[in-house]
């Protein structure tokens, strides 16, 4: 007794992440076509169905010849049709980072292989997390891909979205004037900043600290309290 799916001998213990349809073949040197009985998870397996039900099954056939001789043979496969589970827990998506390079960490259930860049990730076996050293950054927005393949060839993939940025802002200060004379118990010092990331901005005058208001469009502005007579930083 042979067994065949698609032409080719169905392997013990195969996986595949499609439907398949199993073929029994039962060959004797002298009855060129002995009766063939299969059963299917110990239901009767009609020669041609699909099997598309996820899981582990277990084809049995008896071929008998025409003088009543019996053989038996078994055959067990394995339908994984689910992607496996990915979950990236760092870095964060959009993160900004200043490194040149960062680890991608994370989960999965059955994946047995998981890359990104051609970087291959170490599984843990038992708890199923898993680490991607060393991925490179360049300069502003890096699209990352990862991909999760298990033991079926189920793929499953997530981006990941990360800005390096190693430049400071450009910082400028457009009221008062350099050396400006103020006759005043405040002043507004105001400007700009060119770059889209920045999240606040600080003044320090007298040894104090004031935080101005930011617009969209990187234009900046705070009241500062001034001395009644000399300099102010």
């Amino acid at each position: 007794i042979e067994f065949y799916e698609s032409g080719s001998t169905l392997a013990d213990g195969a996986i595949f992440n499609r439907a398949v349809t199993p073929e029994v073949r039962a060959i004797d040197d002298i009855d060129p076509a002995p009766r063939v009985a299969a059963t299917l998870d110990g239901a009767p397996y009609v020669h041609g169905t699909p099997v598309a039900t996820e899981g582990v099954h277990t084809l049995f056939a008896t071929a008998t010849d025409s003088a009543g001789n019996a053989a038996t043979g078994q055959v067990s496969f394995t339908l994984d049709l689910t992607p496996p589970l990915l979950t990236i827990t760092a870095p964060a998506p959009d993160a900004l980072l200043s490194t040149p390079r960062i680890a991608i960490t994370g989960s999965t259930d059955d994946a047995i292989s998981i890359r990104a860049r051609r970087l291959e990730a170490t599984i843990d076996p038992l708890t199923k997390e898993f680490a991607i050293a060393d991925v490179q950054l360049l300069e502003g927005v890096n699209e990352i891909v990862v991909v999760a393949v298990d033991r079926a060839g189920n793929t499953a993939s997530q981006t990941l979205l990360v800005t390096r940025d190693t430049h400071a802002p450009e910082l400028l200060v457009a009221t008062p004037a350099q050396g400006a004379c103020i006759d005043a118990t405040a002043v507004d010092v105001t400007g700009i900043v060119n770059d889209t990331r920045v999240q606040a901005v600080r003044v320090r005058a007298a040894g104090a600290v004031y935080d101005a208001a930011l617009a969209p469009n990187g234009q900046w502005s705070v009241r500062v309290p001034t001395p009644v007579e000399g300099d102010l930083t």
